[in-house]
């Protein structure tokens, strides 16, 4: 993968990470019941794992990129259909 492929993946996942959700929810309430080192572990552990997710994923993504481009395409085809969803 080139630089401007990395980047956006990159982009993709810290507007991710920026955005409240469930992780978020984890955090403040590990904080508040457990106290301040437990919400960063818990922090730490989300971030970890968001990274060894976002890593396979674009592997995963740039390997069937190159090997099946079929499947790419049907895969973007759906993707598509779900948006318009």
């Amino acid at each position: 993968m080139d630089i401007s492929s990395w980047i956006q993946i990159v982009i993709i996942c810290v507007l991710g990470a920026m955005s409240p959700g469930p992780s978020l929810a984890a955090v403040v309430s590990n904080t508040l019941a457990r106290g301040r080192m437990y919400g960063i572990a818990t922090g730490l552990g989300h971030g970890v794992g968001i990274l060894l997710w976002a890593s396979l994923t674009a592997v995963g993504v740039a390997k069937m990129r190159v090997e099946v481009s079929a499947l790419l395409l049907s895969a973007q085809f759906l993707g598509a259909c779900l948006l318009a969803y």
